[in-house]
């Protein structure tokens, strides 16, 4: 998908260039809209980390990088169809005491082309996107436990339906070259959400079911190295739950991501046999203000199940602090601590500490 979205984003902005060119006799509302810039958005973020870890019974290390920079374009082709890229550089062992090949990686992370009337209750969406399956909201700045666990990005078609607070979505998604499979078909899933929002409260459900949670990416990844040559991986179905509540300035969040039943040994190992790999999380946020600047604090619980191969941890304690200095820029403070899987279930059953603060500019 990558050359044919960079094509369209090309050929959008030449024929924009060319009708600044062609219209200076005749101008129209619609014709300014374009020339102002408003048919193409674009959006990013940038994150400057300071990371410091301790393992238990060792020196600790500390580090200081660029995290992630991300790049978002969007540009309307008509009023009907738009195509969407993102863009994405990450350092995922930043902090570490060794950096490991590919740790460092620039690449595009979606390239979608969108359709569906204006502020109609239905679109379909069709290309390289995150599937509708698990929310992943967190106050945080690391990575919930439940993201490493279940996010897929996958070639895939999804369309989705609203109205009111209540939304579906129906997606399907290709299947992908690392992973052997009996089908042509990667799989297929649902999702149905539900918001309400009021002045000083507000819930929002979601659930969802993949018929393949083999697709979630580092899953993907850990069945193509376990499985390679050994014929077709066992599909697994896969479920995700999420919840939130509001009320004045607190807010409450839980959610849970799983497989539904329990792999082969020889895909995914867990003491011995087969592992069912699940993760949930339990999240508490407050906002206020300090010196006049928006503030939260937030305190989390994340656990896993049998994710030992995914190399997760098996329980994470988190506390933050962030502050938006200014409108484009935050600043936050993030304490953590980390324990194993217990040494008989193939861990070390030790824990460690973990400091980040970062700097994050979005634009």
């Amino acid at each position: 998908m990558k050359h044919p979205v960079l094509a369209c984003l090309g050929l959008l902005l030449c024929h924009g260039a060319a009708q600044g060119a062609d219209t200076s006799g005749e101008t129209s509302g619609h014709e300014d809209e374009r020339a102002g810039g408003e048919w193409l958005a674009i959006g990013g973020h940038a994150d400057l980390d300071w990371i410091h870890t301790r393992p238990e019974n060792e020196d600790g290390h500390a580090e200081l990088g660029v995290s992630e920079v991300g790049l978002s374009l969007a540009a309307a082709i008509t009023d009907w169809a738009a195509v969407e890229a993102g863009f994405l550089y990450e350092h995922t062992d930043l902090g570490e005491k060794q950096d490991v090949f590919g740790s460092e990686a620039a690449f595009l992370e979606t390239a979608t082309f969108r359709f569906g009337p204006p502020e109609g209750p239905w679109s379909i969406a069709a290309g390289r996107q995150f599937l509708p399956f698990g929310v992943f909201d967190t106050r945080m700045i690391s990575d919930p436990l439940t993201l490493e666990v279940a996010e897929t990005n996958e070639i895939s078609v999804s369309l989705g339906w609203s109205a009111g607070g209540l939304g579906t979505t129906l997606f399907g998604f290709a299947k992908n070259d690392g992973l052997e499979s009996a089908n042509g078909v990667g799989g297929y899933g649902a999702a149905v959400s539900f918001s309400s929002e009021r002045e000083k409260s507000g819930l929002a459900f979601n659930l969802a079911l993949t018929s393949d949670f083999g697709y979630a990416a580092n899953m993907l990844s850990l069945l193509a190295d376990t499985t390679a040559h050994e014929g077709p991986v066992d599909r697994i179905a896969g479920l995700s739950a999420h919840a939130a509540a509001r009320y004045g300035a607190a807010t409450l969040i839980a959610e849970y991501v799983g497989a539904l039943d329990s792999y082969a040994v020889r895909e995914i190992e867990f003491a011995g046999r087969g592992a069912q790999p699940a993760s949930w999380l339990l999240e508490a946020a407050y906002e206020f203000d300090v010196l006049g600047r928006n503030a939260t604090a937030a305190l989390g619980y994340q656990a896993t199940r049998e994710a030992l191969a995914l190399e997760l941890p098996a329980r994470r304690l988190l506390a933050v602090l962030s502050v938006q200095v200014a409108e484009p820029l935050s600043f936050a403070v993030e304490w953590g601590r980390d324990r194993d899987y217990a040494a008989e279930k193939g861990g070390s059953g030790e824990s460690y500490n973990f400091v980040t603060a970062q700097l994050s500019w979005a634009f």
